[in-house]
């Protein structure tokens, strides 16, 4: 089985959202775990690629942080 590391967290659904894409985009699998509470909205929402991917997408997470 595949192992899969956490690559970027943040609290806003849209970003993970929009960063997952951005990964599928270029070739990376990559899942949105969400571990937040939906009526307080506290809690991370994380972006999980296989161990094989982390260098590349690490790197295209660097462009998305500029450009978010």
């Amino acid at each position: 089985m595949e192992q899969w590391q956490t690559v970027y967290s943040t609290n806003k659904i849209h970003k993970a959202e929009m960063l997952k894409e951005i990964l599928l985009a270029n070739n990376i699998e990559a899942v949105v775990f969400n571990q937040q509470d939906s009526t307080y909205l506290f809690g991370d929402i994380e972006v999980k690629v296989p161990n094989a991917n982390i260098v590349e997408a690490e790197q295209i997470i660097a462009d998305f942080n500029v450009d978010s």
